[in-house]
């Protein structure tokens, strides 16, 4: 049974400035301010609660973060309602750097030599801010815009001052959801100076690029990533040609592939193929001018940044290709960490290294025998010993995202090994996700938690199949438990791909907690996994997501085959020959020298699902769905290694069949 488990791990964006933060409309006595605008009671209530801490945890008014919530709220669409809360966070502390820079430009403005001019100037700045305190945030915008005709009309500002204004104004404009007005902005501006040198212009388009990219991670929809590949090729790289500029062209080049790579990320099919393969490539470019002897921290980070990029390939594609590309991924972070060290840049370190170690999980995931062993143990490893830098109370977060990747390792580990050890081992998984949750909590963190609720439910699930009884039903429930309360901050609307992978996963718990329930509570259970695989099937369609759409067709496939055994007659042979057309539609991507890991995993299933349609039919000996079951088992065996929890089993099976199919004389 396949799983779509959900990694988190960082991608190193090139070094940023921070961005904006913003306000809104002052609302009138006893009207409704649009942040509250259809909201329920609890929401609207909860939201007033995050506004007043965030008042008094930081220096932001309240009419700032109201506005920011109303922005936010048009921005985010249909956007769960704990991800605004999230994101509204983000935005008080962005919110309360911007308001000391206002208060700090007032300070710089002394030294304007006219008179006129530094009242003038002084005098706009003081009303920005109070404009900007108010949630009036147009107003803001507007009073800053009269500071630029004292620099284009008569020079009567340093170039310095004016280029903090251009910086202040592009802000508000990120916050109040104008990202592509301050690429626009930032342009006109870069060329309204004539003695503005190519490298201040350079800076003033790079910092746009980065808006673009940035928002592009905290909002829907994949516009601001093509905004950012867009301004990079006709604005930013004509102001750094290589033989020029060559330092400033490889830091173009990295910010191209992190934004292909962001959009190769969240595109399915051949379209997000090519443009991680994209991002591969601009890397590459970066690094053919960067080096370790003469840049050595820019070459890490884009070693870092090639690295996350072959670990997206190598996962998308699967098979012995995927395992190459997760090992060249191996390679540029271990490249990384020469320069990364933990003595000397620990945060770097940090992050290169849990990013080490998710490539490690996943290229034992795909690799068989001992060296898949290997990799997943070396996986462990990298997880365990951050564990040994981050404390829950000194660094929460990092030391939750660790947990929940260490249980992703522990997780792969305890399903590839048997016995005991194997138990051991999905034990500690599950104990790994339940310490990340007292740090990812809904509230505070609702993606987060989220992703490892799903992945929780995961590891119960296994844990529940593999401990069996009582106690294993008991895990089972509170693995469907768990998966819905994913759903909850996954929704279709909102989160379309994990949704789909949370209803899989939801799926594949009903099926193992059915099989342990009797009865027609048992049916209801089969019935509910087949609803929730065919749900996901309405996402994960071959032409966007085939690797993801194989894998809900196979385990469609279990779900009808477990609901067809149970209820018998008429109604249970045409669902398991819907099963059967189910795994052999998985096996249409699912090849064996492309995916054969998963391929292999089919031909079980397959094999599984004919033995129970024979059953069914109540067909002879020589019925061709024996063969067929038996040809499916035979080519599943040949590549799963006898140490793998699974072969004995298959050896029974065979020998069994075989001895049905071909009595001895």
């Amino acid at each position: 049974m396949k799983i779509a488990p959900i990694v988190s791990f960082a991608l190193a964006l090139v070094p940023a400035a921070w961005i904006a933060a913003a306000p809104v409309l002052a609302q009138e006595a006893g009207t409704l301010h649009p942040a509250y605008a259809g909201l329920t009671a609890s929401q609207a209530y909860d939201l007033r609660l995050t506004i007043e801490r965030l008042t008094q945890e930081r220096d932001v008014r309240e009419a700032t973060l109201m506005t920011i919530a109303a922005r936010l709220r048009v921005s985010l669409g249909e956007t769960s309602f704990a991800q605004l809360i999230e994101l509204i966070q983000i935005r008080a502390e962005e919110a309360a750097a911007l308001r000391a820079e206002l208060a700090d430009l007032r300070t710089r403005f002394e030294d304007i030599a006219a008179q006129p001019d530094r009242d003038a100037a002084q005098d706009a700045l003081a009303r920005a801010q109070l404009a900007f305190d108010g949630g009036d945030l147009a107003a803001a915008d507007a009073l800053l815009a009269e500071l630029a005709p004292l620099r284009a009309d008569s020079l009567r500002i340093g170039i310095d001052q004016w280029q903090e204004v251009v910086a202040a104004r592009a802000r508000v404009m990120v916050i109040d959801g104008r990202v592509e007005e301050s690429v626009r902005f930032r342009r006109e501006a870069s060329r309204a100076i004539a003695e503005l040198a190519r490298r201040s212009q350079f800076q003033l388009m790079a910092q746009a690029v980065l808006d673009a990219l940035t928002e592009g991670e905290r909002l829907p929809g994949l516009d601001l990533f093509q905004l950012g590949v867009d301004t990079l090729e006709e604005d930013v790289l004509p102001l750094a040609p290589r033989d020029v500029a060559p330092a400033d062209w490889a830091w173009s080049q990295n910010a191209l592939g992190n934004a292909f790579q962001s959009l190769g990320t969240r595109t399915g099919g051949e379209e997000g193929a090519r443009l991680l393969a994209r991002a591969v490539g601009a890397y590459v470019q970066a690094l053919s001018v960067q080096t370790r002897v003469d840049t050595p921290v820019d070459w890490a980070i884009t070693q870092n940044n090639l690295g996350n990029a072959l670990s997206s390939q190598g996962e998308r594609v699967g098979g012995a290709e995927g395992a190459a590309l997760l090992a060249r991924a191996v390679e540029a972070f271990e490249a990384a960490l020469t320069v990364f060290t933990r003595e000397t840049m620990p945060v770097d370190w940090s992050m290169t290294q849990n990013n080490l170690g998710v490539a490690l999980r996943s290229q034992g995931e795909w690799s068989e025998g001992a060296e898949g062993t290997v990799l997943l143990a070396r996986a462990v490893e990298v997880f365990e010993a951050l564990l040994g830098e981050y404390t829950r109370e000194g660094l929460p977060t990092e030391w939750a995202r660790t947990q929940n990747n260490l249980g992703l390792a522990l997780h792969t580990q305890g399903e590839r090994t048997s016995g005991s050890t194997g138990t051991a081992l999905l034990a500690r998984s599950v104990m790994a996700f339940e310490k990340a949750l007292e740090v990812r909590t809904r509230e505070a963190m609702p993606v987060d938690w989220a992703r490892t609720q799903n992945n929780l439910g995961i590891a119960l699930r296994t844990h529940g199949e593999r401990a069996g009884g009582r106690a294993g039903t008991a895990l089972l429930e509170r693995a469907v438990d768990a998966f819905e309360a994913a759903l909850t901050v996954h929704t279709r609307e909102t989160m379309p791909a994990d949704w789909a992978a949370g209803q899989t996963n939801l799926g594949n718990a009903l099926v193992a907690l059915g099989r342990q329930t009797g009865g027609t509570a048992g049916v209801a259970l089969f019935e509910r996994a087949v609803e929730a695989q065919e749900s996901a099937l309405t996402v994960f369609t071959r032409e966007t997501m085939p690797a993801n759409w194989a894998m809900a067709q196979n385990n469609l496939g279990l779900a009808r085959s477990s609901l067809g055994e149970r209820i018998g007659g008429a109604a249970g042979v045409r669902l398991l020959e819907r099963a059967v057309e189910a795994h052999e539609a998985a096996l249409s991507i699912y090849t064996l020298n492309d995916m054969p890991v998963d391929w292999a995993g089919t031909q079980v299933d397959l094999g599984f699902a004919l033995l129970l349609l024979h059953e069914q039919r109540s067909e002879a000996a020589d019925s061709p769905l024996l063969s067929r079951a038996l040809g499916a088992y035979r080519t599943a065996r040949s590549i799963i290694a006898d140490e793998d929890p699974r072969a004995a089993a298959l050896d029974n099976l065979i020998t069994n069949l075989e001895s049905w199919i071909e009595p001895s004389d």
